[in-house]
């Protein structure tokens, strides 16, 4: 098998520390709805309302994992 040409087998790779803004957007993407409304905003602008219907999720949910995803800055509200 090949080397992976951008690892070599020389080097060695670290894991930086994670600072707090880091540590919350750490948080936020690890739940699978806040995920999934990333994807969909990835394709279209969407109301609260139509991510809760593409995800058969309450409203409150959404709400929810809006608010979350705004504070840390990953989406922003447009009117």
């Amino acid at each position: 098998m090949p080397e992976n040409e951008k690892y070599p087998g020389e080097e060695k790779l670290i894991i930086l520390p994670l600072g707090d803004e880091s540590k919350k957007i750490t948080q936020v993407i690890s739940n699978d709805t806040a995920r999934q409304i990333i994807e969909l905003l990835a394709d279209a602008p969407l109301s609260a309302s139509d991510i809760a219907q593409s995800l058969h999720a309450p409203l409150t949910t959404v709400a929810y994992n809006l608010e979350n995803l705004e504070s840390v800055g990953l989406i922003k509200l447009i009117r």
